[in-house]
């Protein structure tokens, strides 16, 4: 049978390797196919997200451009509708606009009528501006400026020239884009970088840039380097012959899902050799050292339980659990050996208790019915005859009935405690510790338990009583009865000889000491438990604790 499941075992694994290695075998042929496609894809991708980027910054970069344009748009339209205080009006739109803007005003024979700083700079501004476009960027040795020019009445233009570096272009564009292996450029239309983000171009990277941007469309280009295919979006700056551009490596930006695509038929094919291994290992390591035991735990359940002592071999986990079983399949056997002469120990012990109550009944009580039976004719023959000597008789007759009377409570006693049922559990422990001269003591709220609780702390104060009078040679001998957070509590305790109690109740068994057993099983058997300390010389302490319930 064993070989049989071995077999199928087997049988199972081919299955599945001939199921699954096709499977990835297929698997690698389209990831290898996709590849390129995929690479296509993600070219696609980047360049769309970057002419989006483009764009979007573009309008950022507008957006800044118009907080100065609209002013000045409305100043020119003032000085046109209004030619008088020309000078006047242009001081207060520079404290207004900004403060290092310069303004100038040019009459229609290019003549300057009004300025508010340097005016040498307009004579070369017909090179940067046209008609079509207001705003335009004149360079000099030291820094560069925006110029926007506004037509007025007549022929008349308004000029503005403010630094280029107090409009931080550069933070625009790095708050937009802050990608460290890119750039964000903005460049005017003969190609001068006015603003980038990150770090500056080279001259290579410079002369790299794609002559599309003159144009006023946006758009893509791609342009290959030794270092990788760069890909370059532009999108034009509104109302200016300005380009915003977004440029990267697209292969950088893609490099950690190109790489996996590369990879991953390596992976797979990895996977697939680790899975079958795991599959080996886990079959021959895991799953039949498991077999075996489960058959080991199936035999000791059946009552075998030397069953888990021969090792299952596999991992040490599995190992460990075989030892764990054994030890407990140990336990359970010394448990049901201990049990059956606990059995067998009681019922010799009844059988005896049962011999000596019939005893003493023949011998006591019986005699006793006997001899009254025979006085009681003797005084029926002597009431006609002797009467006083047939009263003496019956005060005869009377000692002995009470002595019998006597003989037949204690033997009731013995049996059943009827002062129990009647009276309660602190009654009988009273009269069961004043017959062994003992103390006792209540604590707490006393309240009537069930009778099941009752009984079994009542032979547990009994036994533990009976071995400290016949055992311990105690001189004094305390019972305290407590009843506390739904508890109760039980304690015996002795000032006798003491002894060495074992680690597990049940070796008492094995010794014939049925006592302290039978104690642990009233104990158990009400859901309390039952605390020995003991030590030769100091005495004993036997607790029970139960619950209320």
């Amino acid at each position: 049978m064993k070989d049989k499941r071995l077999s199928l075992r087997g049988l199972r694994v081919q299955i599945l390797l001939w199921v699954t290695l096709p499977f990835i075998l297929l698997l690698i042929a389209f990831s290898l196919t996709g590849i390129r496609s995929h690479q296509q894809s993600m070219r696609t991708l980047v360049a769309e997200r970057d002419l989006g980027l483009a764009r979007a910054l573009a309008h950022d970069v507008a957006n800044l451009l118009d907080r100065y344009r609209i002013p000045l748009a409305f100043l020119a339209q003032i000085l046109a509708e209004q030619p008088n205080g020309v000078s006047r009006r242009l001081d207060a739109a520079r404290q207004q606009i900004a403060a290092d803007v310069d303004l100038v005003v040019v009459d229609s024979e290019g003549q300057v009528s009004a300025s508010t700083g340097p005016t040498a700079w307009v004579a070369r501004r017909a090179s940067h501006l046209n008609e079509n476009v207001s705003v335009g960027v004149l360079h000099d040795e030291r820094k560069s400026y925006i110029v926007w020019q506004f037509p007025l009445q007549e022929g008349g233009v308004l000029f503005a020239r403010l630094p280029l570096d107090a409009l931080n272009l550069a933070e625009v564009l790095q708050a937009g884009y802050s990608n460290q292996v890119g750039h964000a450029l903005l460049v005017d239309s003969m190609g001068h970088v006015l603003a980038l983000s990150g770090r500056p171009l080279t001259a290579d990277e410079r002369a790299a840039l794609p002559q599309e941007i003159r144009t006023q469309q946006s758009g893509v280009v791609f342009i290959p380097t030794p270092a990788g295919e760069l890909v370059i979006a532009h999108a034009p700056v509104p109302n200016t012959e300005w380009h915003v551009l977004v440029r990267e490596p697209w292969e950088t930006l893609a490099a950690p899902l190109l790489h996996f695509d590369r990879v991953m038929p390596f992976v797979l094919l990895s996977a697939t050799v680790i899975s079958l291994l795991a599959l080996f290992f886990g079959l021959r390591y895991v799953v039949a050292p498991l077999q075996r035991l489960r058959e080991q735990a199936e035999r000791i359940g059946m009552g075998d339980f030397r069953a888990a002592r021969l090792p299952v071999g596999g991992v040490q986990e599995i190992e460990d659990l075989r030892q764990t079983l054994d030890r407990m399949a140990q336990q359970v056997a010394d448990y049901q050996a201990a049990l059956q002469i606990y059995l067998k120990m009681l019922t010799r012990v009844q059988e005896e208790e049962r011999s000596r109550l019939a005893r003493e009944l023949h011998d006591g009580t019986v005699q006793t019915l006997i001899a009254l039976g025979q006085r009681l004719q003797m005084v029926q023959r002597e009431l006609r005859r002797a009467p006083e000597q047939a009263t003496e008789r019956l005060t005869t007759l009377r000692s002995m009935v009470s002595e019998a009377i006597e003989d037949v409570r204690r033997f009731t006693r013995a049996l059943r405690p009827l002062y129990l049922e009647e009276l309660g559990l602190i009654p009988a422990l009273e009269m069961l510790t004043r017959e062994a001269g003992a103390a006792f003591q209540v604590h707490g709220q006393p309240i009537r338990l069930s009778d099941e609780i009752e009984l079994a702390l009542f032979r547990i104060a009994q036994e533990a009583l009976s071995n400290a009078q016949r055992h311990a040679q105690a001189s004094h001998i305390a019972v305290w009865l407590s009843f506390d957070n739904g508890q109760v509590r039980l304690v015996v305790q002795d000032d006798g000889r003491g002894f060495h109690p074992p680690e597990r109740l049940v070796d008492l068994v094995q010794r014939g000491h049925l006592g302290l057993m039978s104690m642990q099983e009233r104990a158990q058997g009400i859901g309390g438990r039952l605390l020995i300390r003991s030590h030769p010389g100091h005495g004993t302490r036997v607790e029970v604790i139960a619950p209320l319930q």
